[in-house]
């Protein structure tokens, strides 16, 4: 969870693009677009969970739930309702 809740801080704070985080690791430059983790190929549901990729890899599970909470939206056929960003925010 330490991944998600550094990415989900960078997006609180950064309202320019909120939902697109980069980030620097030994391998250079990381981008995650939380709004659209699956069309990137990110893990969004935890039937994804791959025990045998990094943590960071995983962490988008939990900062995609936290980004539909935001914003509202679908997963499958559950209908997520929005919830007001500052009450998630603290």
């Amino acid at each position: 969870l330490n991944e998600s809740f550094a990415d989900l801080f960078a997006a609180f704070i950064d309202t320019r693009d909120r939902w697109r985080i980069t980030s620097l690791n030994e391998g250079g430059l990381v981008f995650r677009d939380l709004a659209h983790l699956a069309e990137n190929g990110f893990p969004t549901t935890y039937s994804q969970y791959d025990e045998d990729r990094a943590p960071q890899w995983n962490s988008t599970i939990h900062s995609y739930a936290v980004y539909l909470l935001a914003e509202g939206g679908k997963v499958g056929s559950i209908e997520v309702k929005q919830v007001d960003l500052e009450k998630l925010q603290h």
